[in-house]
């Protein structure tokens, strides 16, 4: 990049920061009717929509900014500030806009006919869908769509019959007019998601809104070919899908650090102001190290995997091992401030009035996902390390 496509980029970059840092407040103000009804309100919604906000990874092609992955996650982490669900929903609906973009021209120009659409998505392969003439026909029901309430089209993975009776996932673009939304986002924390059920009955869907999902995860795909100076996608999903949700739990616990601070400020105990312990001293200081250790390794990663995309390199089992590992310990260290920050705020924390609680319940919501976890993601990497065959499905 040379110096004013660096200062260009920065520009943009402080723009789009700036953006989001504006809307927290509003989606603070927000937060217990997210809560409460179980659902970004439309105002957020349409808030982050007008913002341009979801339109970061979107290509430029679409009216998108087609920016990097940093940058994405950084306006994560700053919506945090103001409303985990929030926060949550505008990484899945701008992640998909990556998604998106792979698949076929056509496929493109109809999602982005209008060119703040966005998408909900459950890829894992809940359904089944049979080869029809011109397309599919796809029935099953998908669960966590989170942001459905708010999406006009929705990503879902289906098993397909293939040669000999293999059965491979295939991806699918389908308007939300086409399917239904069972109601059953019941839970502790991330209320607000709305990560509903997605239903779907023999919905036809053409072929050009389909896709192997083997092909989307190695980067094999049209949408590559029509966006030639779109560089993310020519990456694999490995090296980047993960930060999305991470994002929103590193918010969280920068939040926690600072909610924290200024509760503990105002506390005393038998006349003595808390503040004034060496015990909560050094716990708000590893707290703090924690959540600061997991937002600069999660820079660092993204900085190095987007480097070896630019240069052309092709991912290796060290690459994508090491970006699950380090994925997975960036959740532990900020789970690990959360808990210790809330523990050491004594029992008016409990109370559902107490900031502190929201963010406790919403980090461990966030923390929960199958691709967060240490054990899950570590192994990949000690087995790559230790010379045994990777045998990770989540690679």
């Amino acid at each position: 990049m040379n110096a004013p496509e660096a200062r260009s980029a920065q520009v943009l970059r402080d723009s789009l920061i700036a953006r989001a840092r504006n809307l927290v407040p509003d989606l603070r103000a927000r937060s217990a009717e997210t809560c409460a009804n179980r659902r970004v309100p439309a105002a957020s919604a349409c808030a982050l929509r007008d913002s341009g906000l979801t339109r970061v990874l979107q290509p430029a092609r679409f009216g998108g900014y087609a920016a990097d992955y940093r940058l994405f996650t950084d306006i994560i982490q700053e919506l945090a500030q103001g409303c985990a669900s929030t926060s949550w929903i505008y990484g899945v609906f701008g992640e998909h806009q990556w998604v998106i973009a792979n698949f076929s021209e056509q496929a493109q120009a109809e999602v982005w006919a209008d060119p703040t659409a966005v998408a909900c998505a459950s890829f894992v392969p809940q359904g089944h869908a049979v080869a029809v003439e011109g397309g599919w026909r796809v029935s099953g029901s998908w669960s966590f769509a989170s942001g459905c309430d708010h999406a006009q089209w929705a990503i879902i993975g289906a098993l397909v019959e293939k040669a000999r009776g293999q059965r491979v996932s295939r991806d699918f673009i389908i308007g939300m007019h086409e399917l239904a939304i069972k109601d059953d986002w019941h839970v502790l924390g991330l209320q607000g998601t709305g990560s509903k059920s997605l239903v779907v009955d023999q919905v036809f869907v053409p072929d050009h809104r389909s896709l192997w999902h083997d092909d989307l995860k190695a980067a094999r795909t049209p949408g590559q070919h029509l966006h030639p100076e779109f560089e993310l996608l020519r990456a694999p999903r490995g090296l980047f899908a993960s930060f999305t949700l991470l994002a929103s739990l590193i918010g969280l616990a920068q939040r926690t650090v600072e909610s924290f601070t200024q509760h503990t400020l105002k506390r005393v105990a038998r006349g003595v102001p808390i503040a004034e312990q060496e015990s909560i001293q050094l716990k708000l200081a590893e707290a703090a190290a924690e959540a600061d250790t997991a937002r600069l390794l999660v820079h660092h990663t993204l900085q190095d995997n987007a480097a070896a995309v630019h240069a052309g390199i092709a991912p290796d089992d060290e690459r994508l091992t090491r970006t699950r590992r380090d994925v997975a310990y960036a959740a532990k260290l900020s789970i690990q401030a959360v808990d210790r920050l809330f523990m050491a705020s004594g029992g008016h924390a409990l109370y559902d009035d107490n900031e502190l609680q929201l963010l406790f319940r919403d980090a461990h919501a966030a923390a929960s996902h199958l691709f967060l976890g240490w054990e899950l993601g570590a192994r990949p990497y000690g087995q790559y390390r230790l010379g045994q065959p990777v045998d990770s499905p989540l690679m």
